[in-house]
């Protein structure tokens, strides 16, 4: 099984957290792609090392996408979660070898808890990729589908889980008219590469609406229930609500939770826990950010310390 990823010093343990997670599910041999644009060389060394070594990842590349991240005109960031790193797998086809057919994304704020094996096998035939509807509000598919200026016969899907026909996009599809796709719609790009894939793809991909390869919880009053997060293969944490982020704790967080403690602990995962419960204990109560403010504190400098 051929996984793509993007990653970058604030995220990589979290990308080696949903490799992890992925590995408990495979009986295959795994190979992890790896796209980055400011990784140093310390920083590759210690992904191989524990996948290699703690997610039965039998070999792991690395691709240099600096040129995308150096491309700001180009590629516009919007979403202060994202990188422009993200940008990378619109080029991942020319830069893959030519003897891969096809290969499976996944964003680093995903768990896996289920096989995917049967999406990863599914026949792609005549079609770039197969996606899955980005679940939202009431109206965001017209919304998104309208300023894109796209047919609303094929909804707006979301990236976060792809199935790639590399044969397909290696001959339907070249980088000059990427980047001038991406040139001309700088000003309509709200969600970043997940706009230009839509702009590239939408009327040929297939679109799935299966919350079983990506259950997006961000929001559990309208994206997913309970019960349907129980049944998924794939949790994905979509939007500013991370489950490592102590202010975002909620039934869905206890997922990715369990995989990280499997994995093994960080520095500083049981204090953010620890954080995360107070947070959560306190809510409501008027004084909870002034007595939680010295751990407020401390976590911020905690993390500015990590993305050193």
């Amino acid at each position: 099984m051929n996984i793509l990823v993007s990653t970058n010093r604030t995220y990589l343990n979290k990308t080696e957290t949903m490799i992890y997670s992925l590995s408990r599910f495979v009986s295959e041999p795994l190979f992890v792609w790896c796209l980055y644009g400011e990784l140093s060389r310390k920083h590759r060394d210690r992904f191989s090392r524990h996948l290699l070594g703690r997610c039965n990842v039998t070999r792991v590349e690395f691709i240099d996408m600096g040129w995308v991240c150096q491309s700001e005109n180009l590629f516009p960031l919007r979403t202060p979660y994202l990188s422009r790193d993200s940008y990378s797998r619109l080029f991942a086809q020319f830069y893959l070898p030519e003897d891969l057919d096809r290969i499976l994304w996944l964003d680093s704020d995903i768990i896996v808890k289920g096989s995917l094996h049967n999406l990863y096998s599914a026949p792609l035939n005549d079609i770039p990729l197969i996606a899955f509807t980005n679940m939202g509000e009431p109206g965001d598919n017209e919304i998104n589908l309208g300023r894109l200026g796209l047919s609303l016969s094929v909804p707006y899907f979301n990236t976060g889980v792809l199935l790639l026909n590399l044969e397909y996009l290696r001959t339907k599809t070249s980088q000059s008219s990427i980047l001038e796709l991406c040139r001309n719609n700088t000003s309509r790009l709200w969600f970043e590469d997940q706009d230009v894939m839509n702009l590239l793809y939408h009327d040929r991909a297939l679109v799935l609406n299966d919350q079983r390869y990506n259950c997006m919880v961000n929001a559990p009053k309208v994206f997913s229930s309970p019960d349907i997060a129980q049944k998924a293969a794939v949790i994905h944490y979509a939007g500013r609500e991370k489950p490592w982020l102590f202010q975002w704790q909620n039934e869905f967080s206890r997922y990715w939770w369990k995989a990280r403690r499997e994995e093994g602990m960080r520095l500083g995962d049981r204090g953010a826990l620890l954080l995360g419960w107070l947070w959560y204990k306190l809510d409501g109560n008027r004084w909870k950010r002034p007595l939680l403010r010295p751990y407020l504190w401390l976590a911020d400098l905690w993390a500015r310390r990590v993305k050193k």
